[in-house]
């Protein structure tokens, strides 16, 4: 797992963010619809639940993360609100290594 120091390196880098987006993102986007939908999303965080050894979200879990970065209102994520998402699991990486110390 990445060190606090590289991950907030990652965070204050908005030229990774994108790159790191757009990346999952077109992974993530089965339907290549050009959106996340809430199952594309649910998908998501399943897989990254596994990786950080932490329950699974919720279906409420899914749509609260989706309300809260559907900046749009169109009920799915296109890619610069799928940004926002990597910032915030990013963020909460960075909380969980700090804590963790």
């Amino acid at each position: 797992m990445a060190e606090a120091a590289e991950i907030e390196a990652m965070l204050n880098n908005e030229q990774f963010i994108k790159e790191a987006a757009q990346d999952a993102f077109s992974k993530f986007d089965k339907d290549k619809s050009g959106t996340i939908d809430a199952s594309e999303l649910e998908e998501i965080m399943k897989d990254l639940s596994k990786d950080l050894k932490i329950e699974p979200p919720s279906k409420k879990d899914v749509q609260d993360i989706l309300k809260q970065l559907d900046t749009d209102g169109s009920g799915k994520l296109d890619v610069n609100e799928f940004c926002q998402f990597i910032k915030l699991i990013l963020a909460i990486t960075l909380g969980a290594l700090k804590a963790a110390k």
